[in-house]
């Protein structure tokens, strides 16, 4: 490094200043000739350090790891791509480094100009850094990157990686590429049909959007008089209006299967982007009758109109904007004369926080109170849970319809849904939902109850055979999954450590006293063809105890305890531990 600062910096310079300077840093002899040589290292960028002549790009470069150092490249482009102007400001003052990334900052600041994020633009400036000279830099209207915005939402493109929006003044290409049912990535091709559905191409329109397998990786849309499209702001407008009522509903099938024991809506409680649904000509219903909405964003005037055809459904679309998207009473202004919505927000804005509040796949993890959680086969990929596509995506909690046609499982209480399931935090750039439902909150559906009685199975469910291999299901503990071969998807580390947090509550909760424990729970796997395995020792719980015990935890933690191993290093499910600590309890009751 030292070479490459003495090349940008000093062998620059006129003579003598540049014999002098050499001299003080290939020989230094005072504390001011080290800290010359430190100061010089500072002002080289540190992505010089990586080899190669490939041009470094924020778009595709998700970690770097420079010594003890790892900078998460990966979230702070998904924050720059989904997140508002206050968040992703907070993101850029918080990364460490950002000066010496020169690279970094002309990638987000691509970005901020596409969203129009003045803020965000104003604090990269402050960086000083030089735009690269380059003739293919097109600053196109800002409808060409909300249309882009939207198309990769509704594509499921969060990292700007497979749908892009290109500009040809008399017309724009929606390019995407397109996943037939592989194994590779990219949308999937029910999304572009849905993407074709939304602009009004009636090719697609009432059809199952999983069959529509001919939909074009290409997208060319004319834009002007004589065309379908007056405008880009037409283009925005359908897509926008298309995604507002995806969000209402989803809110529509959250509300109807709550209100009425967890039936589905007769419509679209499948889900309002599910295959059978997402194509319809009608999603949103009222007392039975069909309603529409039209949208048209306004990026002059800041605000989004929203005009909805039934007067009396416009509280109920107010509600879902509301619940949805963390709207608030001053941010909405009703007009009852023509049943229009105000919404004192820019078009940017509202798509941005749509952005935020989508949730496109599921993993419904069922779990039962000895700790053991319901699994099976999928199709070639190695033991899972149930999941999938979440098609209710602005109701993050809403998996009742994927819950049971995957696993034959309803809640037993519908109404309290909302509070029976548990969101596992999880990291991911795909807006993936990883949900956890106690088994005792569940029971089986008369067709799962009569396929579990025929094969002995001392836990009712049931997986769909057109997803998971028939007569695979099993219900598993952390421990008793070693060895096996899971769904890469699945978060085995998540679920371990969720696992621990409630033993770990249940013991702060019981015994307050004991201040001084610390939790630690195993969660290693190995990678073999893309599967996780975990290993000999996953899901073994460690116990670091300041002091004493109480002689009824001493006398269970020892009855767990591993061979061999320090003392409270147990190989047991943390909710067996809470269940034996509960009968010891019980039995001391009634003693």
């Amino acid at each position: 490094m030292l070479e490459i600062a003495i090349e940008y910096c000093i062998n620059k310079l006129a003579e003598p200043k540049k014999t002098e300077l050499l001299n003080r840093i290939t020989n230094p002899k005072t504390p001011e000739d080290q800290q010359l040589i430190a100061d010089l290292l500072d002002l080289i960028p540190l992505e010089w350090m990586f080899p190669g002549d490939v041009a470094l790009r924020l778009a595709y470069i998700d970690s770097i790891q420079l010594g003890n150092k790892t900078y998460d490249l990966a979230a702070l482009r998904n924050t720059a791509l989904n997140e508002d102007s206050k968040t992703v400001l907070a993101a850029i003052k918080a990364f460490p480094d950002l000066q010496k990334f020169p690279f970094i900052i002309t990638g987000l600041l691509q970005i901020a100009l596409r969203r129009n994020q003045k803020e965000v633009i104003a604090e990269l400036y402050k960086f000083d850094i030089k735009p690269q000279e380059t003739t293919d830099v097109v600053y196109n209207p800002i409808e060409i990157y909300q249309i882009e915005s939207l198309a990769q939402l509704m594509l499921e493109d969060f990292n700007n990686e497979r749908v892009f929006v290109s500009n040809n003044g008399d017309s724009i290409v929606i390019e995407a590429v397109i996943n037939r049912n592989t194994n590779q990535g990219g949308a999937h091709h029910a999304e572009m049909a849905i993407l074709q559905h939304a602009l009004h191409l009636g090719h697609y329109e009432g059809k199952d959007a999983l069959e529509c397998t001919d939909v074009p990786d290409n997208l060319t849309l004319p834009i002007g008089p004589n065309t379908p499209f007056a405008s880009l702001a037409t283009v925005m407008n359908a897509l926008l209006t298309y995604e507002i009522t995806t969000l209402v509903t989803s809110v529509q099938n959250l509300t109807y299967y709550e209100n009425q024991q967890g039936q589905l809506h007769p419509e679209t409680g499948k889900g309002a982007t599910n295959g059978k649904v997402a194509l319809r000509a009608n999603r949103l219903f009222l007392d039975g009758k069909p309603y529409t909405l039209e949208v048209t964003a306004e990026n002059e005037n800041k605000r989004v109109l929203i005009k909805v055809s039934e007067t009396k459904a416009v509280s109920e679309v107010v509600l879902a904007l509301q619940k949805s998207l963390g709207l608030s009473t001053e941010d909405m202004q009703v007009s009852p004369d023509n049943n229009q919505i105000e919404i004192k927000r820019a078009p940017s804005e509202l798509i941005a926080r749509l952005r935020q509040q989508a949730t496109c796949y599921e993993g419904i993890n069922v779990l039962t109170e000895d700790g053991r959680l319901l699994l099976a086969n999928r199709h070639n990929r190695g033991l899972a849970s149930a999941g999938g596509h979440h098609s209710d995506k602005y109701c993050k909690k809403s998996i009742g319809h994927g819950l049971e046609s995957e696993f034959g499982l309803r809640f037993n209480e519908p109404a309290r849904i909302q509070k029976e399931v548990d969101v596992v935090e999880f990291k991911s750039t795909a807006r993936v939902g990883i949900y956890l439902v106690h088994a005792a909150s569940l029971t089986a559906t008369p067709e799962t109850k009569a396929y579990a009685q025929s094969r002995g199975m001392d836990i009712e469910f049931k997986a769909d055979p057109e997803e998971f291999n028939e007569g695979s299901e099993v219900a598993l503990t952390l421990v008793e999954m070693r060895g096996r071969s899971f769904y890469e998807v699945m978060p085995l580390a998540e679920l371990c450590e969720y696992q621990l947090k409630l033993f770990k509550d249940f013991i702060q909760e019981n015994y307050p006293e004991l201040k001084n424990i610390e939790y630690k729970i195993e969660t290693g796997v190995d990678t073999v063809n893309q599967n996780k395995i975990p290993n000999a020792t996953f899901g073994r719980i460690s116990l670091s105890v300041n002091g004493d015990l109480p002689q009824n935890l001493e006398h269970i933690f020892s009855a767990h305890q591993v061979d061999l191993e320090p003392k409270y290093v147990m190989d047991v499910s943390p909710m067996v531990l809470i269940q034996e600590i509960k009968a010891d309890q019980t039995a001391k009751l009634t003693m």
